[in-house]
């Protein structure tokens, strides 16, 4: 039987808020198999406390390995220099027209468990042999996952493509970021090691975090303080170009300014708004006089979650 009916391979994916009505403390979960049973039924637990069921999945998802390396690449604009070569388990992808891309067309997730995922998308799908795809005309660190981005993804990365046959994972919000396995196997099926997998996880709750602020800038003002100013993003609400500023997406408004010495943190400077002064007489406590440059790490604080994703830059003054 377990031959006829194999494991379903299944990947948990911790992401950020990709849609106004996703739950933000919940992963989503993807199941391949083939043959599809009609429904993977998901159970989630631990190995002391045994498995309640939450869930069935009815779509089979697109899911498949890199069969190379996928290096760092831009974030707000294409990246035509990568590509990425992936061999699906089963299924097919389509090309889409820019204008379909920058409105959410063939979004994916690239990465695992352990090192977390990127999400991307590609424009031109185009079919290398039976299994294997080649898409290019990239967008990279969609949503915020620019962390990801910058590490590049190796050889055998999980790719998921992000449609409906993904689903959140049924959570409550006190069991995220515990140690969990989801048990996914055939509907109906009674429980056998040959054909259910267990998928350990740990939600780390991405879809809380902060997100990184973004143009940092310093400059030196009257009697030597020197002016750090930044732009927030946010986690909801973001997409549309009307508002002259982006929502908050936080119940309260805060930063942190870390004033860096290689990787020494010299001063720490908690801010309500975009901006922060490091003053001149700091300055000469910190460094011994007014240094030429400024190292800066600066996150936004989520008043439940601490401190977000941090950018970090150099600054001539």
């Amino acid at each position: 039987a377990g031959a006829e009916r194999p494991a379903p391979a299944v990947a948990i994916l911790d992401l950020p808020l990709l849609a106004a009505d996703d739950v933000a403390w919940r992963p989503r979960i993807a199941a391949f198999a083939d043959p599809w049973p009609g429904a993977v039924a998901v159970s989630v637990g631990t190995p002391g406390t045994g498995y309640v069921a939450r869930q069935a999945l009815t779509r089979r998802a697109t899911m498949g390995m890199l069969t190379a390396p996928l290096g760092a690449g831009p974030v707000g604009r294409l990246d035509r220099a990568n590509a990425i070569t992936v061999r699906l388990h089963g299924g097919a992808l389509a090309s889409a027209p820019l204008a379909a891309v920058l409105n959410g067309a063939n979004l994916a997730a690239i990465g695992s468990e352990a090192d977390g995922w990127e999400v991307v998308q590609f424009g031109t799908a185009t079919m290398l042999d039976a299994e294997t795809w080649r898409l290019t005309g990239l967008l990279r660190g969609q949503a915020g996952t620019i962390d990801r981005t910058e590490a590049g993804h190796g050889e055998g990365a999980t790719f998921v493509l992000l449609n409906a046959a993904v689903e959140s994972l049924a959570l409550a919000e006190a069991e995220a970021g515990l140690s969990l396995t989801a048990r996914c196997g055939p509907a109906g099926a009674t429980y056998d090691p040959d054909i259910f997998v267990d998928a350990a996880f740990a939600a780390a709750r991405r879809g809380l975090m902060c997100l990184r602020p973004v143009h940092l800038r310093a400059r030196r003002v009257a009697g030597g303080d020197v002016a750090i100013r930044f732009v927030r993003q946010t986690r909801t609400g973001g997409d549309a170009w009307e508002p002259a500023e982006v929502p908050l997406g936080e119940t309260a408004e805060a930063y942190l300014v870390e004033i860096l010495d290689g990787t020494t943190v010299r001063r720490t400077i908690a801010v309500a708004t975009p901006e922060a002064i490091y003053p001149a007489a700091a300055q000469i406590a910190d460094f011994g006089g007014l240094p030429a440059s400024l190292a800066l790490r600066v996150a936004q604080v989520s008043p439940t979650e601490g401190p977000g994703l941090s950018a970090t830059a150099t600054l001539a003054l």
